[in-house]
């Protein structure tokens, strides 16, 4: 399986025991059985897209999958339809009437892609990330930086160190990023022979931690 991590939201109703030991069969929806996470089209993760997809599930009074429709989607129609063809795949039992007699139901999941964290670089030179990003602004001034795996990592790691702040906090590392990548780009130019992550370290004056 390929490095996603899917939730999902299940609801469930139980029989509530009443007075005298008695209990009465209560409506429920279809429940889940058997799942299998989403694969990760490969194309979507080497772009990094990710985001969370809501599906609205039918399902037949004899536990047959008749329609998977996206609510809420992660804006990646492949994304949508990786989740689609995997809830197919499910096994599920009929949701239930009062009477606890199978019957034709709807339920309804949110699955989650996240793409993995990139590793930081810690091999290649100065000289040649600035030459990628040389060539990647020849191709499209537009372009993102953080298509190019060194300052992708750096955006996953602030992605990380924003997450754990406080709420009302969160984004501002990530605010920080283009002017960040321009500074260290900047510093490169200098230090061409230099690591691209001594470049980084030196410019953020984050103590770089050597083994001995």
């Amino acid at each position: 399986m390929r490095a996603t991590r899917c939730g999902l939201a299940v609801v469930a109703l139980a029989a509530v025991p009443l007075a005298m030991g008695v209990a009465f069969a209560q409506a429920g929806k279809p429940r889940v059985l058997e799942q299998h996470a989403p694969a990760y089209p490969p194309a979507e993760e080497a772009a990094r897209h990710g985001g969370r997809v809501v599906l609205r599930v039918s399902v037949s009074e004899v536990a047959a999958i008749e329609a998977v429709d996206v609510t809420t989607s992660t804006g990646f129609p492949a994304l949508d339809q990786a989740a689609v063809e995997a809830v197919k795949t499910w096994r599920f039992a009929p949701a239930t009437d009062d009477t606890g007699k199978p019957v034709a139901g709807v339920t309804s999941f949110a699955l989650k892609f996240t793409s993995p964290i990139r590793e930081l670089d810690v091999v290649s030179t100065c000289a040649q990330i600035t030459g990628q990003v040389a060539a990647l602004r020849a191709a499209s001034a537009d372009a993102s930086l953080e298509q190019i795996p060194a300052i992708g990592a750096l955006r996953d790691m602030a992605e990380v160190t924003d997450s754990v702040l406080p709420a009302e906090h969160r984004g501002a590392v990530i605010a920080t990023l283009p002017g960040l990548y321009e500074q260290v780009l900047a510093r490169c130019a200098d230090t061409p022979d230099a690591k691209f992550m001594d470049a980084y370290f030196e410019v953020t004056k984050v103590k770089k931690t050597r083994k001995k």
